[in-house]
């Protein structure tokens, strides 16, 4: 491998390189998240496909959005000052979808 074939991102500072792999990462779920719903929407219709869909949903979306909200939580030290997180379950879902879809 020579100098000249590697980019000047992968060169970069570290967090230009951290960034361009998160980026990567986050693009390849999204993708595969999209495409595995699409294919059971084209093969199997909303009626006969809501149970894939489901599982697909809950695992490919929820259940990281959950353990991503833990994660902060844990090293906020806890939920905030009222002792519940805010707007409970709802608000973890909406805003790991939120960060999926920008």
């Amino acid at each position: 491998m020579s100098a000249e074939g590697v980019s000047p991102a992968e060169t970069g500072p570290a967090f230009v390189r951290m960034y361009t792999k998160l980026g990567g990462y986050f693009n390849i779920q999204a993708n595969r998240l999209g495409s595995e719903l699409a294919n059971v929407m084209k093969d199997m219709g909303i009626k006969r496909g809501a149970g894939p869909l489901l599982y697909i949903f809950l695992l490919g979306l929820l259940v990281p959005a959950w353990f991503s909200e833990a994660i902060v939580q844990g090293m906020r030290g806890g939920p905030d000052d009222d002792g519940r997180v805010p707007g409970g379950l709802l608000w973890c879902t909406c805003r790991a979808s939120c960060e999926i879809k920008s």
